[in-house]
């Protein structure tokens, strides 16, 4: 290891109430400041000693947490982390060793060279592998990283000859060999030439640095080599359709913008990553874990990729992702992409709530289960879709809200992405048939329309209702209703009342907007069938409510439960009632000379019957009002201080569905393009996605950067015509990888004999 600088902390005087921390970077060495005092020096490329500064100044507290992690480029989670393995293994456990076996290396210098030789010999990876001993995918990683000086140097044990030739030194060497500095002055010395190094341009106090190896070709394409050079069948070349949507919708740009950053990588960068997950769940594939049954060279070739990452490299990634990605903003980004693609129509959205069953061991709050009618735990998800069934995005409570509580959330994120001026209209079923809610998004000018809850003779008296057929045109079809209208005052305000008539039922539908021909809303309202076959697709196909990740945090849990006192007093209540009423009786037969017979013991007077009747009226009297003074829910955490919830983690399965839901729109997309060349809307859907499994030809021409896809054609001929009808309206739209780095070409491979 790099010698690295250390003074000591204890000899630092802090005056500044919030001590800066600054990391200065150049070439060849890093020198870390904490108030304009140099502290530390080290090796650029010694990651050891950058680990061990870090650390020194967390637990030495001189900063935050997360000035220190910021100044050094990392995250406060990866800062975290090396101070628990400091903790518990000191500093061997944050100096970064070699990972893997910990045997000699079998990639020398000599394999190196002979494996490039093979390969300018024109010889395949796998007879390169056989010759020199190591795997192919060595064998692929020696390819791909370029030849270094050392490497192209020749090879020779001769003292003399190595000296005539010596290899060109670096002033890190030099450095390197120096003698460690263990004091502040001559830290200080270190600063003064640490200055003359930089540029003008670099003197500038860095507050946040990325890192070398985050900052590494994320944004380079994949090496030749990697790919192959001749056309190559794979399983599943249909999913190469979903690349321009995709590409279209900008998947990676939008994590970018939310804050995505991936560790350290070779071949995956965030590019690889997102193209593997997007094409695994438009193969079918439902979650992570089931990319271990697939075909990873398949696979890789459709992300345009050598080879897919391993399970466990993705899981890595994901939590990477997890820790840097913000979801909020991520479902923001992909909205309003969405929405730049293909604008809303008549800024129509249709809200819903979708429950999510758990059936863990964690104490998870419990929600209504429409599908059970019954109280289960679990989570809720409110989904925004638009009138053509798209998903649009969705947002995770942590406590169970019903549609009431989550619809002021949902319009703020709506207006949030339409613009805060847009005028919307949401859509409702009567879960969220509320007045405060109604004069809260009329106080809002947001347009609403849902079904009134109750019975329809609550607000509606058949004779009294004129009823006349009308219709709409939607999509080019009449749509025909009986409708009627009138008013209904809730609260201040007074709302639109439709009565709609459908086979001898009165559908009251209620609705803040005086302008819009009632067919319409009604129309509209009864559209919300597409969000509801969106939820089936996502579950069904996406599998968007299986387990991303395990775990959640617990705490107090405040949910609002039944009051025990309260049933305490009705039961006390109770069986006073009871005895009131049976001495009553009891009194009666007395007075009617009618007491033989009776249970109750023989009283010795009316005077002590009515006295006792006095007692039990005023100890009943004490009870109800009693009663009516308790509440009959508090916090459970009140009623036992030992109550428990867990939140369940959010974060990661955020992320995935956002991809899922990506897919899912490129899919629902391509498939209206597929539509008007097959002619069959009631079959369509099915046929493209099973055209997303065709086989087919993968050709990457690395001159022209294009890749074309020959995928062999249906077995049934109008199926054949409609697809290649859709290949040739694509490649009008000059399609590209979901990276942007490839142009597309679609085929369909001729068959013999057709």
């Amino acid at each position: 290891m790099a010698s690295a600088v250390q003074a000591p902390l204890e000899n630092l005087v802090l005056t500044d109430p919030e001590p800066s921390v600054r990391v200065l970077h150049s070439q060849l060495r890093v020198l870390v400041l904490v108030n304009g005092q140099p502290i530390s020096s080290y090796d650029a490329s010694d990651k050891g000693a950058m680990h061990i500064a870090a650390v020194s100044l967390a637990e030495a507290g001189v900063a935050k947490a997360q000035v220190i992690a910021q100044a050094f480029g990392i995250t406060p989670v990866h800062l975290s982390r090396m101070r628990g393995s400091y903790k518990k293994e000191g500093a061997r456990g944050i100096v970064a060793g070699r990972t893997g076996p910990k045997g000699s290396w079998k990639m020398t210098p000599e394999v190196i060279s002979r494996i490039r030789e093979l390969h300018a010999l024109g010889w395949k990876n796998s007879r390169i592998a056989g010759e020199v001993g190591v795997s192919r995918m060595s064998v692929s990683r020696v390819l791909v990283a370029p030849a270094t000086e050392q490497e192209l140097l020749p090879i020779t044990d001769s003292k003399d000859e190595a000296t005539t030739n010596p290899p060109e030194c670096s002033l890190r060497d030099e450095q390197a060999a120096e003698p460690p500095l263990d004091t502040v002055e001559s830290a200080g010395k270190v600063a003064t030439d640490f200055a003359g190094a930089l540029d003008s341009a670099q003197r500038e106090i860095l507050d946040r640095e990325e890192t070398s190896d985050s900052a590494a070709a994320s944004d380079e394409p994949v090496l030749p080599e990697t790919l192959p050079t001749e056309p190559h069948r794979i399983h599943g070349a249909g999913a190469m359709l979903l690349h321009p949507f995709l590409h279209s919708l900008g998947l990676v740009p939008s994590f970018e913008a939310a804050g995505a950053h991936l560790g350290p990588f070779r071949l995956f960068d965030l590019n690889g990553t997102l193209g593997v997950l997007a094409m695994g769940f438009g193969l079918g594939i439902r979650n992570v874990e089931g990319l271990k049954l697939a075909q990873r060279l398949d696979l890789g070739l459709a992300a345009c990729l050598p080879w897919a990452p391993e399970v466990r490299t993705l899981r890595r990634k994901l939590d990477d992702l997890a820790e840097s990605t913000d979801p909020v903003l991520l479902t923001r980004e992909l909205a309003r992409s969405l929405m730049r693609l293909e604008p809303v129509w008549e800024s129509v959205y249709f809200v819903d709530g979708h429950f999510v069953d758990y059936s863990g061991e964690l104490p998870v709050p419990k929600g209504w289960d429409p599908r059970r009618q019954r109280p289960a735990r679990g989570r809720t998800d409110t989904y925004v879709h638009d009138i053509k069934g798209r998903p649009l995005f969705f947002v995770s409570s942590e406590v169970n809200e019903g549609l009431t509580q989550a619809m002021p959330r949902i319009v703020e994120e709506i207006l949030n992405i339409a613009g805060e001026n847009a005028d919307i209209h949401v859509f409702f079923d009567r879960g969220g048939f509320s007045q405060d809610l109604f004069a809260r998004l009329t106080e809002q000018n947001v347009g609403f329309t849902t079904y009134v809850k109750g019975t329809p003779a609550q607000y509606v008296e058949p004779g009294d209702q004129v009823f006349q057929k009308t219709w709409y045109a939607f999509e080019g079809r009449r749509r025909y209703f009986h409708l009627a209208e009138g008013e209904l005052t809730l609260g201040h305000y007074t709302y639109r009342l439709i009565v709609l008539r459908d086979k001898g039922r009165l559908i009251p539908i209620v609705t803040n907007d005086w302008k819009e021909p009632a067919a319409k809303l009604v129309l509209i309202l009864k559209m919300r069938w597409r969000q509801e076959n969106s939820f089936k697709d996502l579950v069904e196909n996406y599998w968007v409510d299986g387990l991303v990740e395990y775990g959640g945090q617990l705490e107090p849990d405040g949910t609002m439960g039944p009051n025990p006192q309260r049933a305490e007093l009705k039961i006390e209540l109770a069986r006073l009632r009871r005895e009131r009423l049976e001495l009553e009786a009891q009194l009666g037969r007395q007075v009617l000379g009618g007491a033989e017979g009776s249970s109750h013991p023989e009283l010795p007077n009316t005077a002590i019957a009515e006295q006792r009747l006095r007692d039990l009226a005023a100890r009943e009297q004490s009870l109800t009002e009693a009663l009516e003074c308790t509440p009959a829910r508090l916090p459970r955490n009140e009623i036992d201080p030992e109550a428990v919830r867990a939140l369940l983690r959010t974060r990661k399965r955020t992320l995935v569905k956002g991809i899922k839901h990506a897919v899912h729109n490129a899919e629902h997309y391509l498939a209206r393009l597929f539509l008007k060349h097959l002619g069959d809307p009631d079959e369509y859907r099915a046929i493209f996605r099973s055209l997303l499994r065709q086989p087919g030809d993968l050709h990457y021409d690395q001159v022209t950067r294009r890749v074309r896809v020959c995928l062999v054609p249906p077995d049934t001929p109008r199926v054949a015509r409609a697809l290649e009808a859709l290949l040739e309206e694509l490649n009008g739209m000059n399609p590209k990888t979901l990276d942007g780095r490839w142009c597309m070409r679609y085929e369909l491979a001729c068959v013999a004999g057709s």
